[in-house]
């Protein structure tokens, strides 16, 4: 019968994890290559060592295994035999012991296992003494936690979990002075006593900042305990947020090295700061003619660069273009535009601004929704008032009256209608203010024809909702910086969300 030995997968490593602690702090060493593949070995060349039967009298062999390097395998359930001896463990050097079927992590080198015998006729025992030790006292209440085992040569025992705690410093198992030993490592007991004491980790912060730049939204810096020597991973790139920028690795300023986000890292013996290397995130800039997505310009670029305005390529009945407009910024084709960025998971659009044939024309825009764009103009010789508005979305009516002379521009707004009660910051309407309003808005503007106020999924933004939303006074209408405001209210950076107490 064949060894059971395999792989762990990843759908069993969280299983075994404790038992492959064992290893840690041990490796196999290295080639100067980089193996495909380790064999792990079971030598039975020893005098008399057998493979006996099973139960039912059908022959067993134990056969090496192979694997990738720096994964964990079952060692063979099948145990070989010795005339005058009783099979104990496997070991590879003498200090750690790996019984049937238990997990062991191989490195990056290949494995020899031999078996650990327990003479028949032994009887001296050898104490395995956990010493606790304060200021150079014996802590003897302390070992009546973790009394002495006697064992017989070549058996085992199990490194207790118990730890003990010291101010500044973190126990990490046990140690006999050169190997160290996590808690549940089973370790061979030779022909001498063993003292083992608690392994202490001095204790360093491992802090990380978002640096001296400018568009942080949320949290700027972060700090973790970590034990000196001990084994971490980095932090992820969505650790901070930064508008028009993304995390491309750690910059480790102890060290001086760069570190891809995730990695693995060694905590040295001191504190260590990790800042992070932006990079200007590549957008594509959509310019949106309002005739259909089909007619949508794109043009891509990174935040910081200048991209040039393009032209519009289609015409509208009755009206003539009048530049494209995202928030209070309009340009004409031709022109350059520096990209600034936004928050991050939103977009950038603009969309044409379409005025009225046949009049002198002074033009302001006022959006409603990522989808709504309302402008009014009028002539300079009377009063006539001329209102183009592709969509109607809100529950009330809002009118403005743009009158253009030789010598002034007045502006005049009145906002009637609507008794709805309005919760700022609300987007969704569910009678609170959470991340999900700003997230609520962020897909509106990136998708509006799932999201926006006539959007296909059944929780879209609402006429009420972007009422709600609209909580940057400078801009009438929803846009990026109400996403921003709302997430700003809920990290306490502003007290308040009501436009007119903000004013």
């Amino acid at each position: 019968m064949k060894s059971f030995t395999k792989k762990i997968t990843s759908v069993t490593a969280a299983a075994v994890m404790a038992l492959c602690s064992s290893n840690i702090g041990f490796s196999f060493g290295a080639d100067t290559e980089t193996k495909e593949k380790c064999t792990i070995h079971y030598d039975l060349s020893g005098d008399g060592v057998y493979i006996p039967d099973d139960e039912d009298g059908n022959p067993q062999t134990i056969e090496d295994d192979e694997t990738d390097p720096n994964t964990s395998v079952f060692v063979t359930n099948v145990e070989p035999a010795r005339d005058g001896y009783i099979f104990s463990c496997w070991s590879y050097d003498d200090i750690r012991a790996f019984t049937p079927g238990s997990a062991m992590q191989v490195y990056d080198d290949d494995v020899t296992l031999h078996p650990v015998w327990v003479d028949e006729e032994d009887d001296v025992f050898h104490k395995v003494i956990f010493r606790v030790e304060k200021d150079g006292v014996i802590d003897k209440d302390a070992e009546k936690i973790v009394p002495p085992q006697n064992m017989i040569t070549g058996r085992y025992v199990v490194i207790p979990n118990y730890t003990f705690p010291i101010e500044g410093y973190k126990q990490r198992g046990w140690t006999d002075g050169v190997n160290e030993f996590d808690g549940d490592t089973k370790i061979v007991v030779r022909d001498e006593d063993i003292i083992l004491r608690p392994n202490l980790k001095k204790i360093y912060m491992l802090r990380y900042s978002a640096g001296d730049v400018d568009g942080i939204i949320g949290t700027t810096s972060q700090e973790y305990e970590n034990i000196e020597t001990g084994s971490t991973n980095l932090q992820g790139a969505d650790r901070f947020s930064r508008i028009g920028y993304e995390i491309e690795s750690w910059h480790c300023v102890t060290d001086g090295k760069d570190y891809a986000p995730t990695a693995n890292f060694i905590m040295p013996s001191s504190d260590v700061l990790m800042v992070p290397n932006w990079v200007p995130i590549r957008y594509v800039i959509v310019f949106r003619p309002g005739t259909g997505s089909k007619d949508n310009i794109k043009v891509p670029g990174y935040t910081g660069t200048e991209i040039t305005v393009p032209e519009c390529t289609v015409t509208k009945a009755g009206f003539t273009f009048g530049g494209w407009q995202l928030d209070d910024t309009v340009v004409q084709p031709g022109e350059q535009y520096t990209i600034k960025g936004t928050a991050p998971g939103l977009g950038i659009a603009f969309n044409a601004i379409w005025n009225a044939e046949g009049s002198d024309v002074t033009t302001t825009s006022t959006t409603t929704s990522a989808t709504t764009t309302t402008v009014t103009s009028t002539t300079s010789a009377n009063t006539t008032t001329t209102t183009v508005s592709d969509t109607t979305t809100t529950s009330e009516t809002t009118s403005t009256t743009s009158t253009t002379s030789d010598t002034s521009t007045t502006t005049t707004s009145t906002t009637t209608g609507g008794t709805a009660k309005i919760v700022y910051g609300d987007s969704n309407c569910d009678g609170t203010v959470e991340l999900a309003d700003a997230i609520l808005l962020m897909q509106a503007m990136a998708n509006p024809d799932k999201y926006g106020t006539k959007g296909s999924d059944e929780k879209h933004l609402t006429d009420q909702g972007v009422i709600n939303g609209d909580v940057d006074s400078s801009v009438v209408g929803i846009t990026a910086n109400d996403a921003l405001m709302i997430q700003e209210f809920l990290l306490h950076k502003i007290n308040t969300l009501d436009p007119a107490a903000k004013a």
